[in-house]
């Protein structure tokens, strides 16, 4: 799913812009995240883990994020995965001493 709420349901993320997952690419995405109720998420910061849970590795890259124009967007560069199958991407949010997770499921190819 593109729009999932967080693991304690503090925030809710959409998946704005996404490109097709490939293999040895960098990637960049465009999420938004907002309050459960739908207000921006602005001033926040986002930490991406991730990995290919059947095979035990972590991601091949170290993401960054940068925050948009104050209207919930954040940016993800230079997300990869180094082999085709099933990733997880896991997004650390954290704003006004709020912390929570969430995970999407993806299949690269």
């Amino acid at each position: 799913d593109s729009n999932l709420l967080s693991r304690q349901q503090r925030y809710r993320v959409t998946l704005v812009q996404v490109p097709p997952h490939r293999v040895l690419r960098a990637e960049s995405w465009l999420i938004r995240i907002a309050t459960p109720d739908g207000k921006p998420v602005t001033g926040g910061s986002v930490n991406v883990m991730g990995g290919m849970p059947e095979h035990g590795h972590g991601l091949p890259s170290q993401p960054t994020v940068q925050a948009g124009a104050g209207n919930g967007e954040y940016r993800i560069e230079g997300l990869s995965f180094n082999m085709p199958g099933w990733w997880e991407v896991s997004l650390y949010i954290s704003h006004q001493k709020r912390d929570d997770t969430v995970t999407f499921n993806l299949i690269a190819g």
